[in-house]
C-alpha cells in the first residue's frame, strides 16, 4: 500500500506526471513483481 501513497503523493504534486509515474509503476510492478522501494 505504501507504493499507492507515494503514487498519490507524486500525483497531488505533479498530475502531468502522474501518467508517468503509473505506467512506471505498472511495468515495474510486473517486472519486479512487488518489490518497489523508491523512497
Amino acid at each position: 500500500m505504501a507504493h499507492q501513497r507515494g503514487a498519490v503523493w507524486f500525483k497531488s504534486s505533479q498530475p502531468e506526471i502522474e501518467l508517468n509515474i503509473q505506467g512506471d509503476m505498472l511495468s515495474i510492478m510486473q517486472s519486479q513483481g512487488k518489490e518497489l522501494r523508491w523512497c
